[in-house]
């Protein structure tokens, strides 16, 4: 009993040094998720570094550009889709990502993917595309249950330094 004492309290102070790490890291601007925004991807000399997807990047710039006309997202999906432009999740499928295997089926199967709208959305409203860097939306509650929560709005942390993607360096 008293060994599995000493174990706890090893893991509860390696998991507290853990996650002060990640904030400074996330304070520092680097990008501590393990997935890259669509339009983006990690730079391979430096996983904590976006670079810019310059094949996906045109799509995302053409979301912006069909907002600015005053699209819906509605409208916005149902051009992507008559157009024949791959969602992000078949984009990355193809591009070797093995989280998105499932939409490889897809694919092989000649069904295309559906544009929705909460996914056109999430490009709209993400400021990763205006050059900051948002970390900290999620957080592990504890230690234990490692089960993962929202982070208030406030409490993430918003970094100012990043690259600006498409609306600067396309244009």
């Amino acid at each position: 009993p008293f060994k599995n004492i000493l174990n706890d309290m090893y893991a509860k102070d390696l998991s507290r040094k853990v996650k002060i790490a990640k904030r400074q890291r996330a304070m520092n601007g680097f990008f501590i998720s393990s997935q890259a925004p669509y339009g983006y991807k990690k730079d391979p000399n430096n996983h904590n570094k976006l670079i810019i997807d310059y094949e996906a990047a045109h799509v995302v710039k053409y979301i912006f550009d069909m907002a600015l006309q005053k699209m819906g997202t509605a409208s916005i999906c149902n051009r992507l889709m008559k157009e024949g432009i791959r969602t992000p999740g078949e984009y990355k499928a193809l591009n070797g990502d093995t989280r998105f295997n499932r939409f490889l089926r897809q694919i092989e199967g000649k069904e295309k993917g559906v544009w929705r709208t909460v996914t056109v959305n999430k490009i709209l409203k993400d400021i990763v595309y205006i050059g900051d860097m948002e970390n900290r939306k999620y957080e592990v509650e504890n230690y234990k249950t490692k089960k993962r929560v929202r982070v208030l709005i406030e409490e993430h942390i918003i970094v100012k330094t990043h690259i600006k993607l498409l609306l600067q360096e396309m244009i």
